[in-house]
């Protein structure tokens, strides 16, 4: 289903709902028991199958028969197997550090309140985890036959930003969207479907014979029940608002949803950039990332900043990629801010004194906190050494390139390369001159194009739409992050308008690199190879890495003609081994060097790799016809 009917489904179903609730509601039951109908249905035909090949069997005794139902029985089994594993999928359980009642019990009284204000069902296990976030997840544990085990995740980040009451606002809106004291329909339709979710995430990822079957129904059932429950499931987090508003007070709840915003941002765009620029001179990252945290949290964004991403926030408009209403229209429905599209003046709410870090965990803050900083220095110790290690080279090869510079003037390609570097290491603004520079020589420069262009976007320049669209337009690989970076500009400065085209895009983009992904996925002899029309210090680049294979005797590279992206190549190199005569040569022997090759090599784009020796051999000898293929000849020793 297209973003467009998926939108216009929404938008039907959404003025039907409003007309017609209850026959709205019997049509989404309706389509939530299909799902386990289709299932159990499939079994049934699959048991009654069985049966009657047993009566076949004992009916018509003879060797044909037996034959014939032992192979039906074969793929009986096998698909039986498929349905009986999606109904009882072991969803995993999330991650985190369980807090036991004793050693919390003020956050366990407040969530005690809750629980019997509004009648939610009962929490297993609380979870503390280092994202900034809060919510109840639910696990099935007997998949789709439900029996829900309850788990309260909390966010260590989360507590350290909010006020004890803005925190009790968040957990009455979490607590809301199971409670039975609203709408029990649709807390049931809201468990449905984030079971089904996660049951279609796991059956699309088997690879079992004869999934095929289920994987075409998911594809189809999937995005239509989502459509369906989708305005029921928005009307949710409005109730569940509600309930944050009647528990907590309507300034709390408000200022919650401001607080959680602003504290957001901080941690996105400020502290975690910034911590993980340390990779730059740090071998190892800091033990205290959680205490620096509560440290900036405590702070606060600078006043100018918060004042600017309220804004943005307020800018934002409510779409369907999510559930989830946008800021504006949540403060609206709750009443905190008043209808109509009116400018309003709302001051960022100020960081709280006492946290919820320091209420509710109260003696065992600093215990968690020391545990979560622990898990987040091993989680992430590997890659900070490698970020470090690739500043280093960065480092290197940037004080190369300078020294060049002043012996000579720098080509475009050193120039981008260059300012590429210094955006790495320094940030944006250092590398600005350099592609003023790249695009004085070369105007269509996408690279150049799309990182000056990222630089004006990042403090709200309109002037850099023009220079992402014109790297968009010359670089296939640039639409996607193009999109991403004009979405949020549009998005944050208030101009809804220009959004519809650029979905359009976006998906039109998606639709051809999947056409083109599925394109390229296989190569035979039945496909047409052209030229490779590399330049040729690309061809000395490519020789240059195949003589450090002694065992590559001759290489010879082409293009397969494509349909889908014929902008974007993609090459076929067919490598004949360097084997003595009387050597038998294995299979195994010819794809491990082609693994070597694919994992050694810096190819010019995307690049699939035939070794002469293996059962591909008639392509590798297509390949070879095509005129001035030959990149690679071992001299004869």
């Amino acid at each position: 289903m297209s973003r467009d009917e998926f939108d216009r489904l929404v938008q039907r179903l959404g003025e039907f709902a409003r007309q017609h609730p209850t026959r709205y509601r019997l049509h989404v039951a309706g389509l939530a028991a299909l799902g386990y109908a289709y299932l159990f249905g499939v079994l049934l035909f699959l048991l009654l199958g069985a049966i009657g090949l047993v009566w076949l069997v004992i009916a018509v005794p003879n060797g044909l028969t037996i034959r014939i139902a032992a192979v039906l029985g074969i793929l009986i089994l096998s698909l039986a197997n498929v349905i009986v594993r999606a109904l009882c999928v072991r969803l995993t359980p999330p991650e985190g550090l369980e807090i036991p009642r004793a050693e919390a019990p003020v956050l366990f009284a407040m969530l005690d309140e809750l629980w019997l204000k509004l009648n939610a069902p009962r929490l297993h296990r609380v979870l503390l985890t280092g994202e900034f976030n809060a919510g109840v997840l639910q696990i099935p544990r007997l998949g789709l036959f439900g029996w829900q085990r309850s788990y309260l995740l909390v966010g260590l980040p989360m507590l350290q930003g909010m006020s004890p009451e803005q925190f009790r606002a968040v957990m009455a809106h979490e607590f809301g969207h199971l409670s039975r004291n609203h709408s029990r329909f649709s807390a049931w339709i809201y468990r449905v479907r984030r079971t089904w979710d996660r049951v279609f995430e796991q059956m699309a990822r088997q690879r079992q014979k004869g999934a095929g079957i289920f994987l075409k129904f998911i594809r189809w059932y999937g995005p239509y029940f989502n459509g369906y429950s989708f305005v029921l499931a928005r009307a949710n987090e409005y109730e569940a608002d509600q309930c944050s508003v009647k528990l907590a007070g309507l300034p709390t709840a408000g200022e919650a949803m401001l607080q959680s915003e602003m504290q957001n941002r901080l941690l996105t765009q400020v502290f975690w950039p910034g911590w993980f620029q340390q990779a730059a001179h740090l071998p190892a990252p800091p033990a205290t990332a959680y205490t620096n945290l509560a440290a900036v949290q405590q702070l606060g964004p600078p006043p100018e900043a918060s004042r600017k991403w309220l804004a943005h926030a307020l800018h934002v408009r409510t779409n369907n990629s999510d559930t989830h209403p946008c800021l504006k229209d949540r403060l609206t429905a709750m009443g905190y801010l008043p209808p109509g599209d009116a400018p309003v003046e709302l001051a960022p709410p100020a960081p709280p004194r006492v946290t919820a870090a320091q209420h509710f965990l109260d003696g065992a803050l600093e215990k968690y906190r020391l545990l979560l900083e622990s898990r987040w220095h091993a989680a992430n110790d590997k890659g900070w050494k490698q970020r470090f290690d690739h500043v280093q080279k960065q480092q290197q090869r940037l004080a190369v390139l300078k020294a060049q510079f002043e012996q000579q003037p720098p080509t475009v390609a050193e120039r981008f390369e260059c300012g590429q570097l210094l955006a790495d290491l320094q940030g944006d603004a250092a590398a600005a001159p350099f592609f003023h520079e790249v695009l004085k020589a070369s105007p269509d420069h996408p690279g150049a194009n799309f990182l000056l262009g990222r630089q004006f976007l990042a403090r709200d320049d309109a002037a850099g739409v023009a220079l992402i669209e014109k790297a968009m337009n010359a670089d296939v690989n640039a639409v996607k992050p193009g999109c991403d970076l004009l979405f949020a500009f549009y998005q944050r400065t208030g101009q809804h308008e220009k959004l519809g085209g650029l979905y359009s895009r976006f998906d039109q983009h998606a639709q051809r690199v999947q056409l083109a992904q599925q394109e390229r996925a296989t190569v035979s002899v039945r496909d047409t190879f052209i030229a490779h029309q590399l330049a040729a210090d690309q061809v000395l680049a490519l020789r240059a890495q195949l003589e450090k294979f002694p065992d590559v005797k001759a290489a010879h590279l082409v293009r397969k003609a494509v349909k889908h992206l014929p902008e974007v190549p993609f090459y076929i190199l067919a490598v004949q081994p360097d084997v003595k005569w009387f050597h038998i040569r294995s299979s195994s022997a010819d794809q491990q060097l082609a693994r070597r090759l694919v994992q050694g090599m810096k190819f010019p784009g995307q690049t699939m790799v035939f070794v002469s020796a293996n059962n591909r051999s008639k392509i590798c000898s297509k390949v070879r016809r095509v005129a001035g293929a030959q990149i690679f000849a071992r001299a004869r020793r």
